[in-house]
């Protein structure tokens, strides 16, 4: 890989990076896995995982879930099949959804109406799109009755996705286990783990393929 790069950039093509020499944002728009495989050893072997996902890229975006087209397929494909057993079908609820960027790849996909929330009290300076409603996690559940509610990187000392998980709402949790609400008790509940393929996060290692972040399904089977 690093030869590759070495002769990319000798050639003035490598497409890892901008015109300005910034690694550019992984996220502006989707890109098959592999290819985000590839950026990310890169980034790994010659820069920092955390550090670009802390905004030290292009557009300054901070990256928890790092998405590519295999997984917000397969993450699209899991909602509208649960969705396809509600009728009529009700709303697919994000909660803490930072800039976002997974409920904007997934509507095209998502065959019912799909909403974002953010309680917009984090310290990592994220540009909020006016879309992404202004509402803490609970107080949108309440708000949206949602059929299914997902939740991407819940902070390390949250207990959010628990108190989700107790009011029997089917819900979508992903992330890293060892960096994510790892106090709460969360996962002492019944819980499906998917083994995806195709989750991957800013904790895990893209040089020795080691991967940690996942896909958790709570309250589902009950939800069938």
């Amino acid at each position: 890989m690093k030869r590759y790069t070495e002769f990319a950039r000798s050639m003035g093509c490598s497409w890892t990076q901008s015109s300005s020499s910034e690694y550019i944002d992984i996220h502006e728009r989707l890109l098959p896995y592999q290819r985000v495989l590839e950026f990310f050893e890169e980034v790994e072997s010659e820069y920092e995982v955390l550090r670009y996902c802390n905004g030290a890229n292009e557009k300054g975006r901070w990256i928890f879930q790092i998405y590519s087209i295999e997984f917000i397929n397969e993450l699209a494909g899991l909602l509208n099949i649960f969705q396809s057993t509600r009728k009529p079908r009700g709303i697919v609820l994000e909660v803490m959804s930072g800039d976002g960027k997974l409920m904007q790849f997934l509507k095209p996909l998502v065959k019912s109406e799909v909403i974002a929330t953010d309680a917009r009290k984090g310290s990592y300076g994220i540009a909020y799109p006016k879309w992404v409603k202004n509402l803490d996690a609970i107080e949108a559940v309440s708000t949206y009755r949602p059929d299914v509610v997902v939740m991407a990187w819940e902070p390390f000392y949250s207990s959010v996705g628990l108190e989700i998980a107790e009011t029997g709402y089917p819900m979508i949790w992903i992330g890293d286990r060892g960096h994510s609400a790892v106090h709460s008790g969360l996962f002492e509940k019944s819980y499906i783990k998917m083994n995806s393929k195709y989750a991957l996060g800013r904790h895990d290692s893209f040089v020795t393929r080691q991967f940690e972040t996942d896909i958790y399904l709570f309250n589902w089977s009950s939800a069938q």
